[in-house]
């Protein structure tokens, strides 16, 4: 059992041109294509309270999910995510949470 979790930010700075519209569902719905692609199995298949390892992906697939995740959000995102964050559902609600923070700190500079 896992009685801690490392916290971990993503890292903004990298990339200035992140989408201030990226949400929970959205990650969710990438997260699962990809996952169904990974496992060969239709995105109906994918369930995302299912930790990742189950759908087969060891610590290489998890790289190279990171590394395709984090391209395709433009951000820099810790290299553990996927295993501090095991299902799809938790990686998803931590990452769009890390975008809502990082919206109302660009808010408030703006007043």
């Amino acid at each position: 059992i896992q009685l801690f979790r490392s916290v971990r930010t993503v890292n903004w700075t990298m990339n200035g041109a992140v989408n201030a519209t990226m949400n929970a569902d959205r990650i969710e719905r990438w997260l699962v294509e990809r996952i169904a692609s990974y496992a060969e199995l239709s995105i109906e298949e994918v369930d995302l309270r299912i930790p990742f390892e189950r759908y087969g992906l060891d610590s290489r697939t998890a790289a190279s999910l990171s590394g395709e995740l984090e391209e395709w959000l433009g951000v820099s995102i810790p290299a553990t995510l996927l295993w501090d964050y095991p299902t799809i559902s938790e990686a998803a609600r931590f990452l769009s949470q890390q975008f809502a923070q990082r919206d109302t700190v660009l808010a408030r500079g703006r007043d």
